[in-house]
């Protein structure tokens, strides 16, 4: 698979998730307002906050990931969500907002987005 083509693969495939998240999985926990291609947005948003910020984090976190053995992570991974809710409100875009209630709907968003994550590399392989 060429470059391009996982992006746009993972962009897809991110928005799939979080459009199961809302609909089926967290459907009154969290709602993301506006339609299909808002999801794509959000793919996109996620994607580069994650690419940007999380290693940084990950870096400042490393003593806490070796001690807990990795357990840390999901509370890494529930932060990167509630930093990029509050990104995408605080931008404002038209007719997309996003509203997750609840820490454990952080908690859980988070591990189900990383064996999402995991299943999603071995399937670009």
């Amino acid at each position: 698979m060429g470059f391009i083509q996982k992006i746009v693969f993972h962009i897809l495939a991110t928005a799939a998730i979080f459009w199961g998240l809302s609909t089926y999985v967290f459907p009154t926990t969290f709602q993301v307002n506006g339609g299909l291609e808002n999801y794509a947005i959000i793919a996109i948003l996620f994607g580069g906050m994650n690419t940007l910020i999380k290693p940084l984090l990950k870096l400042i976190t490393f003593p806490i990931h070796f001690i807990t053995m990795g357990l840390s992570s999901f509370i890494l991974n529930a932060g990167m969500l509630w930093l990029w809710s509050i990104t995408i409100n605080t931008l404002q875009l038209p007719s997309l907002s996003i509203n997750i209630q609840g820490l454990e709907t952080y908690l859980l968003m988070g591990i189900i987005l990383s064996v999402a994550n995991v299943i999603l590399h071995w399937f670009e392989r």
